[in-house]
């Protein structure tokens, strides 16, 4: 299970950039979900698998949990 820093790492952008395709999610709270210190809710959650070009299982797998995605 990738983080949200490694599918940006992948995606190719900065946080810069990240926060500017997710607004209006600052630099501190993606900072947060990158390192594990909080998570997006789901309405970000899918703001964040649209700017990085994946699913939004990839990118809250925790919202899945107990319906048949990863735990």
């Amino acid at each position: 299970m990738a983080t949200i820093r490694e599918l940006r790492m992948r995606a190719g952008i900065t946080q810069a950039e990240l926060t500017r395709r997710i607004q209006p999610v600052d630099a501190p709270r993606l900072s947060r979900w990158e390192t594990g210190c909080a998570r997006p809710g789901r309405d970000n959650a899918v703001k964040l698998a649209k700017a990085l070009g994946c699913t939004l299982e990839e990118v809250a797998p925790w919202l899945f949990a107990g319906k048949g995605g990863a735990k």
